[in-house]
């Protein structure tokens, strides 16, 4: 019997610092993007995927590390290293520390079929 969050493991997560680097990529973001984890981790979003920017992505970022959590739209992306294309939708979250400041944010996202 599988565990009722064995579900989400379908779902890309991610998380970044208040620098917007990423902290964290899981085996779904791979999948999504064709970039390991150890190619992402420690690296600013925006040097990774430079298209993020022309989305907008740097400002609901944002954000989120000024306390929001955010819903976004469907947005479109193109990965010209790895030939992978699509849509996704996202939900972005901030991350506290324990006496509440904001340290990063997390991510959860959806390929859109």
């Amino acid at each position: 019997m599988r565990a009722s969050g064995a579900r989400s493991i379908v779902d890309g997560v991610y998380t970044f610092d208040r620098d917007m680097r990423y902290t964290s990529w899981n085996g779904a973001m791979e999948k999504l993007t064709g970039k390991r984890a150890e190619d992402v981790v420690g690296k600013w979003a925006f040097d990774v995927f430079p298209f993020l920017l022309t989305i907008g992505q740097d400002k609901l970022w944002a954000r989120v590390l000024d306390g929001e959590a955010v819903v976004a739209p469907p947005r479109p992306f193109t990965i010209p290293e790895t030939l992978r294309r699509g849509t996704f939708v996202a939900t972005y979250e901030p991350v506290r520390d324990a006496r509440g400041n904001v340290v990063g944010g997390r991510a959860v996202v959806k390929p859109v079929p």
